[in-house]
């Protein structure tokens, strides 16, 4: 068997032990570090390259989302100018009331005078637009026979979708007899 003595002294032999400590510790710690930088390089490239991808797509994208913010512009306007075809065509469609009233006027002038009108209503519904307009109109007449000419001539305009004789009565004006009516012309 072979023995040896170690004859070098102990503070020598510790920093000795804490040289062999220290090298192996600082080549751990230089591959780490050496890792550490390749990792950080190689995820700096790949960020780059994506960040790289990324202003390529939106370059690319770029045309498309011009279209888009034109398509929107170009929406609105067309519903703008729906709106306003809406509002013209109901202008269109709708008589002016000083037509209305020239159209009965000429009625009861028809009636050669035995037809008054004492009352005249215009009734709109501006919310709901399926429900017609109408005038309504109240008066009196010497006989029923001028009340009937009258709601004939109103119906014979052709301007009226529909021209109803609500109530029919007698009653008295001056100390004569007189027949009154109620009647309703939807336009």
């Amino acid at each position: 068997m072979k023995s040896f003595m170690n004859l070098l002294p102990e503070p020598y032999k510790r920093s000795e032990s804490l040289r062999q400590c220290l090298r192996f510790w600082l080549t751990v710690y230089a591959i780490a570090v050496a890792g550490l930088s390749c990792h950080a390089a190689w995820s700096w490239r790949r960020y780059e390259s994506t960040h790289d991808l990324a202003a390529n797509w939106e370059a690319e994208y770029e045309p498309l989302n011009r279209l888009q913010r034109r398509i929107q512009q170009v929406q609105r306007q067309i519903l703008d100018t729906r709106q306003r075809q809406s509002l013209v065509r109901e202008l269109a469609t709708e008589q002016p009331l000083i037509t209305l009233l020239g159209l009965v006027s000429q009625a009861a002038h028809g009636c050669e005078g035995k037809v008054a009108v004492k009352k005249l209503h215009f009734t709109r519904d501006h919310q709901n637009t399926a429900r017609p307009r109408r005038i309504e109109l109240q008066g009196w007449s010497v006989d029923q026979v001028s009340i009937a000419r009258f709601v004939a001539l109103l119906r014979e305009s052709g301007r009226f979708r529909e021209i109803s004789l609500v109530s029919t009565g007698v009653g008295q004006l001056h100390g004569k007899e007189v027949h009154d009516y109620h009647v309703h012309c939807y336009f």
